[in-house]
């Protein structure tokens, strides 16, 4: 096992990004020594300064997006930077022991004799987040369909070049680089930027296309979450990155569009539902069903935004319902961005910044905070509300109402929630994907639980059940 582990890791270098022996690093299979190989040339002083300013900037980027950058990747990174730049250098590859005793793969690299990227962490590894559409099937399948259209004059043509005067924005508003008049030395955030330019054209065509079913069949449909934030808190609706597209649906309608896609190319997401295999189970356990498209776009089909009936799920629903202006702020919308933010916030970082333009936008209405905290007062929403605030001004700098402040600091299931959230944001980025639903079920014990609220108490019984079937499933 660790010598495969070892073999892919070396793979992986190698081949996937393409690194070159220029360096003529020599590594060897594991269980046999590793010869480091002598440098061309000797390492001056400017040259390794240069080079740890290069690796504390890959270090920046991977702290905010850690599941996109691992030790080979950031080493990948840096010794194009460092061929580009003329300096010599040594990458390593190896396993390490772990504290229980376990052994994993690591990446090093060293200029001169210092290792400048690689020393830190070297038990805390970060976990690569699969995206479908990177995968050779899926984008075959995704540039045909996207040729077709754009031949068709159904989706606009979008170069890179029409994007790239909001890189520096995006890269502010996301906090992947506080420098951004350095982002021409980071070709691969450029491509990662290309690459995320291309999958929005693919959302806005199958966005479009299931707009047309829907319309066909004379089904009532809002689209809510990332589409509703883009147009609302972005000046530019790229700006905001969003991995599925998310539907609210009449549940008497729901399971028969979900067939009627299932005989479009589409069918029930592979991790999602685990086991699961008709529409009719999946809807009666969970509040949405989620559907990929063989162009890897995933979609979530709703007829619900709780696990379980509440105040919010209701008054959130009748909001969309209404002739309500998707473009206006809404307390109820802000208290359902908050109890969702918070349910995720193990590893959905973004709804962060998305609150925080909320909250700011919010409080430049001359509003004290007072509306929305008796409208979170009213849906059961009154912590989820402080904390997502607290939890603002703390990380981002939000400004946040005294007595949102008062509240946040006085309540003792307030600060126990800052602190888990916290927590768990830094330690689930290392963990399975399967951690944040069940932490989701302890949050829900924790809020539900310590309610006043009898009607609260019972539901949370009911959705207790519901994660325990869940986590059974994973």
């Amino acid at each position: 096992m660790l010598r495969t582990i070892l073999r892919y890791c070396v793979a992986s270098f190698y081949w996937s990004r393409k690194v070159r022996n220029q360096s003529k690093v020599v590594i060897k299979g594991f269980g046999e020594p590793t010869k480091s190989c002598a440098l061309h040339s000797p390492i001056s002083n400017e040259q390794l300064k240069q080079a740890k300013l290069l690796a504390k900037d890959i270090k920046t980027v991977a702290k905010f997006y850690p599941w996109r950058f691992v030790c080979i990747e950031q080493v990948s990174l840096l010794a194009h930077l460092l061929r580009k730049h003329d300096i010599d250098y040594q990458v390593s590859l190896g396993v390490v022991k772990t504290e229980t005793g376990g052994m994993h793969a690591h990446a090093w690299l060293l200029v001169g004799n210092q290792i400048i990227l690689g020393e830190d962490d070297v038990y805390n590894f970060t976990v690569v987040e699969t995206f479908a559409w990177f995968s050779r099937k899926r984008r075959s399948a995704m540039s045909k369909m996207l040729n077709q259209s754009i031949a068709t004059g159904t989706v606009p043509v979008l170069d890179f070049a029409d994007y790239a005067p909001y890189l520096e924005s995006y890269l502010i508003h996301h906090r992947l680089f506080p420098l951004a008049h350095n982002v021409e030395a980071f070709p691969r955030l450029q491509k990662m930027m290309n690459n995320f330019v291309y999958r929005k054209k693919i959302q806005r065509i199958t966005e479009q296309e299931i707009k047309t079913k829907l319309d066909a069949k004379g089904i009532p449909y809002r689209f809510f979450k990332g589409s509703a934030i883009e147009q609302k808190l972005y000046s530019y609706s790229m700006l905001r990155t969003s991995k599925d597209i998310d539907i609210l649906i009449p549940k008497s309608d729901i399971v028969r569009f979900a067939e009627l896609l299932s005989q479009s190319d589409w069918t029930f997401d592979s991790f999602a539902h685990k086991g699961i295999k008709t529409p009719e189970a999946y809807i009666k356990r969970f509040k949405d069903i989620p559907m990929r498209s063989n162009n890897g776009v995933q979609v979530e089909l709703h007829h619900q935004f709780t696990h379980f009936p509440s105040r919010l799920d209701t008054a959130y629903k009748e909001l969309l319902w209404t002739d309500w202006n998707n473009q206006e702020l809404h307390s109820v919308e802000l208290c359902y961005f908050c109890y969702h933010a918070l349910a995720m916030g193990s590893r959905r970082h973004k709804w962060l910044y998305d609150l925080h333009l909320y909250f700011s936008q919010w409080l430049s209405l001359d509003d004290t905070g007072a509306v929305v905290l008796k409208k979170a007062k009213e849906l059961d929403c009154v912590i989820p509300v402080i904390v997502c605030w607290a939890l603002c001004n703390r990380n981002l700098g939000t400004k946040i109402p005294a007595q949102i402040l008062t509240r946040a600091d006085r309540s003792w299931t307030a600060q126990r929630l800052i602190k888990t959230v916290e927590k768990h944001a830094t330690y689930l980025t290392a963990t399975k994907l399967t951690k944040p639903l069940m932490f989701e079920g302890r949050l829900f014990n924790l809020l539900c639980y310590q309610s006043r609220w009898k009607r609260t108490q019972y539901a949370a019984s009911i959705a207790m059940s519901i994660l325990r079937y869940s986590r059974k499933l994973l």
